[in-house]
């Protein structure tokens, strides 16, 4: 079967299925990649919330032996473990975070053993507020992440991410529709249809672009060079939008853009939406370079923003920013990042 990177960021936005299909259908695309011999299980989480929720469940070519004695081995850890692990980044291994913690259950550890495993690649796809979806692959042996790969799936999580944000917000369940739109595309890319900030030339110019870049990504690209399709296709356009197909009632393909930004739970006061988006992702354990690509701006952008928000509040570091964001108290109110004023962002 044909590795295909592409094939999992469109499952990931297959907003016609319920919960359990759209995470069948991810385990399903991801499994020809992930697969390490025990296949591949997805699920969502909500560790911003109490009770705590794990669930759905779905997995593709995987033992349930298997499963049950990682869902105990994992589960039996203290909360602040759990958490580490989900903010550590969206492309980690169990053995790069737990490798010196003892292992909490030693019923689930010997089920591990029973059934030599000893690593799990994850994909996880957690949003501010520790709320997300999650792909691992056990492993018999101890998984070493080349950097090209660490970031392959670092792009790939940032469409998980997004996609499970647009299926929350949808209001009458799965399905999208052109009432949910800021802006409709036609096939060639063109804006034939915009309100409130994404009529602005310099939106509907950035619109057009990343629909051509998308319709790129998703041809010979895809096969040919994975990372110069996903590079293409960015999770958000100017830290808004997320871009997805739609056909009208004759069966003509259009594409609908949707405000779509990470919803910053904590350190609200005195930040901007974007401001707010970006310090959200920094507290999930992602790089400037994945944070960029997951709100389609620059690097740069993310640096300035950064800063901008540390003198706000009156902190020194990136780090100091993202203690006081995991600090903070939570709220549920769901901004959305405004486009940036300049070209920089795109």
């Amino acid at each position: 079967m044909a590795r295909d990177f592409v094939a999992v960021v469109e499952a990931a936005y297959r907003l016609d299925l319920d919960d359990r299909g759209w995470l069948s259908g991810l385990a399903s695309s991801a499994q020809p990649l992930l697969d390490r011999g025990f296949g591949v299980i997805g699920y969502d989480y909500d560790f911003g919330q109490e009770p705590e929720r794990i669930g759905p469940v779905a997995k593709a070519g995987l033992t349930e032996g298997a499963m049950e004695a990682g869902f105990r081995y994992h589960l039996a850890r203290p909360k602040e473990q759990r958490l580490l692990f989900y903010r550590s980044g969206p492309c980690i291994t169990v053995h790069e975070v737990y490798a010196y913690e003892a292992p909490p259950d030693p019923t689930a550890a010997e089920d591990l053993a029973r059934l030599r495993l000893k690593d799990s690649l994850a994909v996880v796809a957690n949003d501010p507020g520790d709320v997300g979806t999650i792909l691992i692959a056990p492993d018999v042996e101890i998984v070493h992440i080349d950097p090209r790969s660490r970031d392959l799936w670092s792009y790939v999580a940032a469409h998980i991410a997004a996609g499970r944000r647009l299926r929350r917000r949808l209001p009458d369940g799965p399905g999208i529709s052109f009432e949910h739109a800021d802006a409709i595309l036609d096939a060639r890319g063109q804006v034939v249809h915009a309100v409130d900030s994404a009529k602005d030339k310099l939106q509907r110019d950035a619109l057009r672009e990343a629909a051509v870049a998308i319709d790129a990504a998703r041809g010979a690209l895809r096969r040919d060079e994975p990372e110069a399709a996903l590079s293409l296709w960015r999770a958000l356009v100017r830290g808004t939008w997320t871009l997805v197909d739609q056909f009208d009632q004759d069966g003509r393909r259009f594409v609908i853009a949707v405000r779509n930004a990470p919803s910053a739970a904590r350190a609200r006061a005195a930040l901007t939406p974007l401001e707010r988006s970006i310090v959200g992702l920094l507290s999930s354990g992602h790089s400037n370079k994945i944070v960029a690509y997951e709100l389609g701006i620059s690097p740069s952008t993310v640096t300035r923003v950064t800063q901008s928000a540390c003198r706000k509040l009156g902190l020194r570091s990136r780090l100091d920013l993202v203690r006081f964001a995991l600090d903070a108290p939570g709220d549920d109110s769901g901004d959305q990042a405004d486009p940036e004023p300049s070209g920089t962002t795109r």
